[in-house]
């Protein structure tokens, strides 16, 4: 009975790339989760300061602003009130 070892060599070769390919895989993953669970909630947080701005009383148009501050949450919030803040017409 003879033993391979150009067989073995090769499958551990193989099973070493796989394992690293896979530790590689699940490490972005993470990272791109991690990044899109932070964007969402950043929207939704916009979303829900801008409708309690409008409920305390700070007037701005839900129509024309609810688009960005849905894709870009706080920051398009905060940009928003600063130009409204020195009369700045943003649509």
């Amino acid at each position: 009975m003879a033993v391979d070892f150009a067989l073995i060599c090769s499958s551990i070769v193989l099973i070493f790339i796989i394992v690293l390919g896979v530790v590689i895989f699940f490490k972005l993953a993470r990272v791109a989760l991690k990044w899109f669970l932070t964007i969402i909630l950043n929207s939704v947080m916009g979303i829900v300061l801008f409708f309690l701005l409008r409920f305390i009383g700070v007037t701005i148009p839900i129509w024309p602003h609810i688009l960005p501050v849905a894709l870009f949450g706080l920051p398009a919030l905060a940009t928003m009130l600063i130009l409204k803040f020195f009369g700045v017409s943003v649509f």
